[in-house]
C-alpha cells in the first residue's frame, strides 16, 4: 500500500510541474507538493484509523510531500 502511494505522489508531482504556470507567482515545487498531498489524502486517505489526529498524520504528510517535491524536481531536471 505505502509503495502505490510513494510512486502515485512522485507522479502527481512530476505532472504538477508540466502544467504551464503563466498567472501566478507560486513556485512548481510548492504546487507539487500541494498537489501530491491533496491526491495521496483523496485517493488513500491516512495510515491510522479513526478521525483523532497523531504524530502518524505528521509523518504521513511530510512523507508525501517529500514524494512529491521529489518528483518535482526530476520534472524540472529533465
Amino acid at each position: 500500500m505505502q509503495s502505490k502511494l510513494f510512486i502515485s505522489s512522485f507522479m502527481v508531482g512530476y505532472l504538477a510541474t508540466l502544467i504551464p504556470n503563466k498567472k501566478s507567482n507560486i513556485h512548481p515545487l510548492i504546487s507539487s507538493a500541494i498537489f501530491g498531498l491533496l491526491f495521496a489524502k483523496i485517493v488513500f486517505g491516512d495510515w491510522d484509523q479513526g478521525l483523532q489526529f497523531t504524530y502518524l498524520d505528521i509523518v504521513y504528510g511530510i512523507a508525501v510531500i517529500f514524494s512529491a517535491v521529489l518528483g518535482g524536481l526530476v520534472s524540472l531536471l529533465l
